[in-house]
């Protein structure tokens, strides 16, 4: 890893524009509802009936073109306004050495934490403080469910990944590895904003970040991205159209097997990393960077992240 010799200052200005762009994103994602439903409005007084396949689909590709500005815009400013830097991960397709193991492998690694965000979730219900779930409306016509795939599951793992990975990692990644791994996946984790997902997510932005830095793209972690959202939407379908046996058979049966490659994944990778590894990856700055990360405008941005999970929690 060849890093640049950036100031203090200069970290500082990068992650302050990080901080604000992140703003800007969560700021978008809570008017984007009722812009989408100004604009389903417009549709409905042009002929569009409420409740059409016709109107569905309008909905399901506007909340793709949406969905992808809210973060391709930040991605724009972060951009702009941060040091510029050698751009170490790119838009090359490399794939790494049987690259569906690694699949399935980071998959189940994520299922595994997720299982641990659900016993949390447990645990804190006993403790009367409950979490609401995201709920999607799975359509039923073959187009719109197709739609509804490319939303959830396409364009998140496109622009998510161009925004933490493409951008947010390279903007930090000449400071240090680790640093830019940590925080980069600590940024991805906050910006869901749901704390039923903090866990995984955060796990998951940890492993993709490596493996755009092992692959020097971001094409191989878009398709783990893609994998995982799309077996998420394959299960709401299972439980939306297949009967309570098969799904719960079929949801069984796989996620016992990905939490297996994962847990096989997690102990190969975990039997590589070694203290030494670990110590060369640090870079001598004259600076703390664990003291200049604390800044006002990243405090701001957690706090401002924070907030809006509250709104996914409730007293019992």
């Amino acid at each position: 890893m060849i890093f640049i010799n950036l100031t203090k200052k200069e970290y500082a200005k990068t992650i302050d524009a990080v901080s604000l762009g992140l703003m800007l994103q969560i700021a978008l994602t809570q008017i984007s509802p009722s812009l989408l439903q100004k604009t389903l409005n417009i549709f409905a007084k042009i002929g569009l009936k409420a409740g059409t396949v016709v109107y569905t689909n309008a909905g399901l590709v506007l909340s793709c073109f949406v969905y992808a500005l809210i973060f391709i815009l930040p991605a724009i400013f972060i951009k702009a306004y941060t040091p510029k830097t050698s751009c170490v991960i790119g838009n090359n397709i490399f794939f790494p050495k049987k690259p569906i193991t690694v699949i399935i492998g980071t998959i189940g690694v994520i299922s595994l934490t997720a299982y641990l965000s659900a016993l949390a979730k447990i645990f804190l219900e006993a403790l009367g403080l409950g979490i609401i779930e995201p709920q999607y409306n799975v359509p039923s016509h073959i187009s719109s469910i197709i739609l509804f795939a490319i939303y959830t599951s396409v364009i998140p793992a496109i622009v998510e990944e161009i925004l933490f990975r493409k951008v947010i990692l390279n903007r930090i990644l000449p400071y240090g590895k680790i640093p830019a791994v940590i925080i980069s996946a600590l940024l991805f984790s906050a910006m869901h904003c749901n704390p039923s997902q903090f866990l995984y997510t955060f796990a998951g932005g940890i492993i993709l970040a490596l493996l755009a830095l092992k692959t020097k793209s971001i094409i191989f972690p878009m398709c783990i991205h893609f994998a995982n959202n799309l077996l998420s939407v394959g299960y709401l379908l299972l439980y939306n159209f297949a009967s309570e046996k098969v799904y719960t058979i079929t949801v069984a049966t796989v996620d016992t097997t990905v939490k297996i490659f994962g847990v096989i994944f997690l102990f190969k990778q975990l039997k590589k990393i070694t203290l030494s590894s670990i110590l060369n990856q640090r870079k001598e700055l004259d600076f703390s960077l664990k003291k200049s990360t604390i800044r006002i405008l990243f405090v701001m941005y957690i706090l401002y992240a924070l907030y809006i999970s509250a709104e996914w929690t409730y007293i019992i």
